[in-house]
């Protein structure tokens, strides 16, 4: 109907190829994209080439599960325990209401109250940031990315965890050292949660860039 050329891509992927393109991955070959919002979005890049899954999928990072038996952490696809059932700001606010007992809060109150030393928010960002620390173990582990770039919108708490989230992450890598050291750098996106459009664009305007792993 719209009588042009038609392109489609996955989102997490397209953020993937907007942070290579113009944001936090720019120069790097090795990268991860982790898109924190609604879910947990996974796109990678490796050897300069953007990550398939197997039958034209698109590797669901989101739904690795890091905790089977937690029964507070329900995932939408119907899971317990999986990454997006912690990792993504829904997922965080719906755990953070059940545990802090106020169905009303909102992310952004979470953030407020352990900016302000509220002890139980700041215990909750803290639980979160190890989490954080577990789950890019598990990708840099599969993938060895150098770098991995933190958006969507709950990045905008990353001053809460990603400090923490350093920390543990190379305590948890550091067997890992010798040779290749899987210890990727950690970035917060300069693109301001626009990295999928940026991608988008990316994807319309260079379809037959190398980095493009397949049609």
């Amino acid at each position: 109907r719209l009588r042009i050329p038609l392109r489609l891509e996955n989102d997490a992927a397209a953020a993937m190829l907007g942070e290579h393109w113009k944001g936090g991955a720019r120069g790097y070959a090795n990268a991860l994209v982790l898109a924190l919002g609604t879910g947990l979005g996974t796109g990678m890049l490796a050897n300069g080439k953007l990550v398939r899954a197997g039958r034209m999928l698109h590797p669901e990072g989101g739904h690795l599960i890091l905790r089977a038996d937690d029964r507070s952490a329900l995932c939408g696809c119907g899971n317990f325990g999986c990454a997006e059932a912690f990792l993504s700001g829904n997922g965080f606010t719906r755990r953070a209401r059940a545990h802090l007992k106020d169905p009303e809060l909102t992310s952004r109150t979470l953030m407020s109250l352990a900016k302000n030393g509220n002890s139980s928010a700041k215990k909750l960002f803290s639980e979160y940031a190890h989490l954080l620390a577990v789950a890019i173990h598990n990708y840099a582990v599969a993938y060895a990315p150098e770098v991995v770039v933190i958006t969507g919108g709950f990045a905008a708490a990353a001053p809460l965890f990603l400090k923490e989230t350093r920390s543990e992450l190379t305590h948890l890598l550091r067997h890992q050292r010798i040779g290749a050291d899987l210890v990727p750098k950690l970035v917060r996106s300069p693109l301001k949660n626009q990295s999928s459009l940026v991608g988008a664009a990316f994807v319309a305007l260079h379809p037959r860039s190398k980095i493009l792993s397949a049609p």
